[in-house]
């Protein structure tokens, strides 16, 4: 596939080739249907860039791209958010029905199907399959993608450290020990993201409560519950 070409040649990408690939790939992310492999694999193409990317000459650049990929995951955070109510329900439905129809791969005995022949006028091929098709589990598919960029989100803060402004000086006596570590020089837009990244990420945790029974809570008091 594409995407595991450009994983291998990641390192010998230039500018614009790097550029056009976090255009396309982010706009994967942004894809309506709950996390399927295909938005996957474009979150795992993106996260392993991250050190590529902030290797450009253009630190600027590279800084952009990064917050574009972040941008990209806060939004897909805000549609899984979006998505909850709709995914638990037809998770809960999908999981019903494969419980009240348990499957029978047994041939009857008594009256075996014929096998010997088939009819080459009305056999048809096998018909394709999309993921998309499928009735899968979306809040399954929601936690395996959220944990995939969950893991990946470490690594692009921590490159980003390596396109912080040069502009901006700071009198190294007044800065913590560890400044050298952590990325600074964030603008208004850009704070704009990470506030977004970070309010949705926390409300996606919420998939890993559907199938946790209810706390059983005695409140002593109707101020203890409003609270």
């Amino acid at each position: 596939m594409l995407a595991d070409l450009i994983h291998h040649v990641r390192d010998h990408l230039t500018r614009n080739q790097i550029r056009k690939t976090v255009e396309v790939y982010t706009k994967n992310l942004h894809d309506e249907f709950p996390g399927t492999s295909f938005q996957t694999m474009s979150a795992k193409l993106l996260l392993n860039m991250a050190e590529k990317i902030s290797k450009l000459e253009d630190k600027q650049d590279a800084r952009y791209y990064l917050i574009m990929i972040l941008d990209a995951i806060g939004d897909k955070f805000a549609a899984m958010n979006y998505q909850f109510d709709n995914a638990v329900k037809v998770s809960r439905a999908n999981k019903e029905r494969t419980d009240s129809t348990p499957e029978n791969y047994l041939s009857d005995r008594d009256s075996p199907p014929d096998w010997d022949e088939i009819d080459i006028f009305t056999a048809v091929p096998i018909k394709t399959s999309n993921p998309r098709d499928r009735g899968g589990d979306p809040v399954s598919d929601n936690l395996f993608l959220f944990k995939n960029l969950i893991n990946g989100l470490k690594n692009i803060f921590h490159q980003l450290k390596n396109c912080n402004p040069t502009h901006i000086q700071i009198d190294p006596s007044n800065t913590p020990i560890n400044w050298p570590e952590v990325s600074y020089g964030y603008n208004a837009e850009e704070v704009t993201v990470i506030k977004k990244l970070f309010h949705e990420g926390a409300r996606v945790f919420r998939y890993y409560g559907v199938d946790q029974p209810a706390p059983d809570v005695n409140y002593s008091s109707s101020f203890e519950y409003l609270a």
